[in-house]
């Protein structure tokens, strides 16, 4: 019941701090939603050193790359499938989602885009 509890609340919040996203979803009826394991949190709360830097799976292949500033994710942030292909672009400022994202199904074509606004 407790866990229930939690995920309703979880939802709720996730639901409430999306409210400023806007985007054009480019996904056909009948292709399949295979983005849910994207990072989709408002801010990255991870302390880093400044500059760039990039993140490899188990085999050694880059899943993400980004670039901290003071200690905050800033600029272009991208995230790669396991065969290399991008998978997102999200754009950041202080911290924060601000700007055009973008993402990608694995075979390279666009799934949806849009622009974050005040997050």
């Amino acid at each position: 019941m407790r866990l229930l509890t939690l995920s309703i609340l979880a939802t709720i919040l996730l639901l409430f701090s999306c409210k400023n996203n806007e985007s054009t979803n480019t996904q056909s009826a009948d292709s399949p939603a295979i983005h849910e394991d994207i990072d989709t949190s408002l801010t990255r709360n991870i302390t880093r050193s400044d500059g760039p830097y990039s993140e490899k799976n188990d085999k050694g292949v880059i899943v993400e790359k980004g670039e901290f500033k003071n200690g905050l994710q800033e600029g272009k942030r991208f995230l790669y499938f396991d065969n290399g292909a991008v998978k997102a672009e999200e754009n950041y400022v202080k911290g924060n989602f601000e700007g055009p994202f973008k993402e990608f199904f694995e075979n390279g074509k666009l799934f949806q885009q849009g622009q974050y606004v005040n997050n």
